[in-house]
């Protein structure tokens, strides 16, 4: 394959509009492997049918080791030099060492339990299965941070045990949040798990007016005799009302038993319906066992979901 240009890396090809705090740095871009459906890439099929995103793009095959949404580089970022349309470039992939010769993305599956009390418990787990650290939080964060001044880039996947109650898991998912672009990446969810940002939501989202669309909602309590009440939610919205809001009517679907509700939310929406958001709503004390179970069943129809203590 020819190439218009000698190698270079990818930082020195893009021109940033604020060169003294650019949005590259000396990172450039990562290989991704882009998202496959079969043999298919869907680079080759789906807009934006993006090789090379420079903000985060989920079927693009190169992306930015950060976190920057499309609005943040336009009119931004652009190509440092003109490149003739169709013109072939060969792209060579090499691993970043560290100093010490190992390498240096260190991708980690974290979980994290309690003990007693206000103690977390973390697990720190290699790619290789291995436990590579174990311990409370704060000594669990100070060796991470230990790892990243040996020069390791630490793309964290974080798990929360069921056990946990609800107020405990947001407790500790905005603590990596907060550090999530500094001195951690936070890399999608576990599986059967839900990726961090879903404990933190906007309190300005619990109001139904003004949402577009409305998501699916999720309701469980404690009932007088101790058992756990749950309830699916969902807003009809009627947009043939007088001025530019529609008309919200809830409707509520109380059931017993969680193999109900997959049958409940193809039911409340319909067959048309294209939402794929679910709000849950549960009592700040409850374990996450109490809700869980409904939203893994849940994970393919809705896999964006956001949890609200009450």
């Amino acid at each position: 394959m020819s190439r218009v240009t000698p190698f270079a890396r990818w930082g020195v090809m893009i021109a940033d509009q604020k060169p003294d705090d650019p949005l590259l740095g000396d990172g450039g871009v990562v290989f991704t492997g882009g998202v496959w459906e079969g043999d298919v890439c869907r680079t080759d099929t789906r807009i934006p049918c993006s090789v090379i995103s420079l903000y985060n793009e989920k079927g693009s095959v190169f992306d930015v080791p950060f976190q920057v949404g499309q609005g943040e580089v336009y009119g931004r970022l652009s190509l440092a030099e003109a490149l003739p349309y169709g013109a072939l470039l060969e792209v060579v992939l090499r691993p970043l060492p560290t100093g010490d010769g190992l390498p240096r993305v260190m991708p980690l599956s974290v979980e994290v339990s309690a003990v007693t009390g206000d103690v977390f418990t973390v697990v720190c787990v290699g790619k290789d299965g291995a436990v590579l650290k174990k311990g409370n939080l704060p000594e669990t964060l100070h060796w991470m941070k230990g790892q990243q001044a040996a020069g390791r880039e630490l793309f964290v996947t974080l798990a929360f045990d069921d056990s946990l109650p609800l107020s405990r898991a947001a407790e500790a998912a905005r603590v990596f949040l907060m550090l999530d672009g500094a001195g951690l990446k936070l890399d999608g969810k576990a599986a059967g798990g839900l990726y961090p940002g879903a404990f933190a939501p906007q309190e300005k989202w619990r109001g139904r007016e003004g949402r577009v669309p409305q998501p699916y909602e999720l309701h469980v309590s404690r009932g007088e005799g101790g058992g756990l009440d749950k309830k699916l939610v969902f807003i009809d919205e009627d947009w043939t009302v007088p001025g530019l809001d529609p008309a919200l009517t809830p409707r509520e679907y109380p059931f017993g038993e969680w193999s109900e509700l997959p049958g409940l939310v193809a039911k409340a929406g319909g067959a048309e319906c294209k939402v794929t958001m679910l709000f849950v709503y549960a009592p700040a004390g409850e374990p996450l066992s109490a809700f869980m179970p409904g939203v893994r069943m849940l994970s393919e129809r809705l896999p964006l979901v956001y949890v609200f203590s009450e």
